[in-house]
């Protein structure tokens, strides 16, 4: 089961709270999908260094950048562990790398639809 709603931080600081509970396997995850392709078309964000975000949550956190380059489904990604308290979180593009075996494709964001955010925790958990 997973809940979405929005926390106000702020006057104009608002984020996406996610809390989900996890099922009974043991490589339990929840995932929030942000499409940023408009009508079909990836966007290109290679003029840029990365994604920075605030995050909230203790656990492992996973970010997966689809680009519709990747024919495989090894899509380029990063990893980050979450505080209980509202951290700023930076995820440099120099620093995603596919996983699992295979010819590597170089990152070039310019073929991005999807930035995955996907948390893991341990069946029956709660995670936020």
């Amino acid at each position: 089961m997973v809940v979405m709603g929005r926390v106000v931080r702020g006057a104009r600081d608002h984020a996406l709270n996610v809390t989900a509970r996890m099922g009974d396997a043991r490589d339990s995850q929840a995932r929030v999908t942000v499409r940023v392709a408009q009508d079909g078309r990836p966007l290109d964000v290679s003029r840029f260094h990365g994604l920075r975000f605030d995050a909230r949550g203790q656990g492992r956190y996973r970010i997966v950048f689809v680009s519709r380059g990747i024919a495989d489904g090894r899509y380029h990604e990063s990893n980050f562990s979450g505080s209980p308290l509202w951290t700023p979180v930076n995820i440099p593009f120099a620093s995603v790398g596919q996983t699992g075996k295979g010819e590597r494709t170089p990152w070039t964001g310019r073929e991005l639809v999807e930035i995955v955010f996907l948390f893991a925790r341990d069946p029956g958990d709660f995670g936020y």
